[in-house]
């Protein structure tokens, strides 16, 4: 787990215009577990930094973090319409450290994120949350299939394959959906494009709505050269 640096934090706003904060003068060191407050005058909103690796995915360190753990699987189970499914996705996405966002992006993809999917292709059938495959998955019973833990499980283990295989997310992408041979063969055919183009487009629009309502700002610290994300824990909304 990559540490996190808590700071007390001054937001300075530019030109009177308050979408564009602008992070100024940390002044006080980082610490362990816990957060000083800080009221600021404009968004009369508690106001949080955290460091966090630029290979690091910044909102699984949020969710790893205690002070924004809560907000996350909020965030998330207002997505999904479920805390459960919510909860399912985060925490494989943590085992197998896949970016939250691509998680939930794919689960969307796939299934909805409904865990009694199903889809019958010509010689095979994909079932649950993440659309596992019948041919891929062949040891699965069918209770095993409509577990979304064990659903959930399998997927984010096989992205994990692929992200490492296929070296990008287009790449893991087109291999999670369309089977790594045939990938490496002939390519993706147009229909996996068109997958992968929705993904990404649902992708964006769910990362979007995220830092809309919690972060405030970002930039690189010149302490210890990580990102540094500007956040608030108020109403969540700016």
């Amino acid at each position: 787990m990559v540490p996190i640096g808590l700071t007390f934090v001054q937001i300075a706003v530019r030109d009177g215009v308050f979408d564009t904060p602008v992070v100024e003068n940390v002044e006080v060191a980082a610490v362990s577990g816990a957060a000083d407050t800080f009221l600021d005058p404009f968004f009369r909103e508690d106001l949080y930094t955290v460091d966090v690796d630029p290979e690091e995915d910044y909102v699984l360190a949020l969710y790893r973090n205690p002070l924004f753990h809560q907000q996350v699987r909020d965030f998330f189970a207002l997505e999904t319409g479920s805390l459960v499914i919510a909860d399912i996705i985060l925490e494989a996405a943590a085992k197998h450290q896949i970016p939250v966002m691509l998680a939930f992006s794919l689960a969307w993809g796939e299934s909805r994120f409904n865990p009694e999917a199903v889809n019958r292709n010509a010689y095979s059938i994909d079932r649950g949350l993440f659309q596992l495959n019948s041919r891929s998955f062949p040891d699965l019973s069918e209770h095993q299939f409509f577990d979304p833990e064990l659903n959930a499980e399998y997927g984010m283990k096989y992205l994990r394959y692929c992200l490492d295989v296929g070296d990008n997310r287009l790449v893991a992408l087109a291999m999670y959906n369309a089977g790594r041979s045939r990938v490496t063969d002939r390519g993706a055919p147009k229909m996996t494009l068109d997958y992968i183009s929705k993904i990404f487009d649902y992708h964006d629009e769910l990362e979007e709505r995220f830092e809309d309502l919690h972060l405030r700002g970002k930039s690189i610290s010149k302490d210890n050269g990580k990102v540094r994300y500007v956040l608030d824990r108020g109403s969540g909304s700016k």
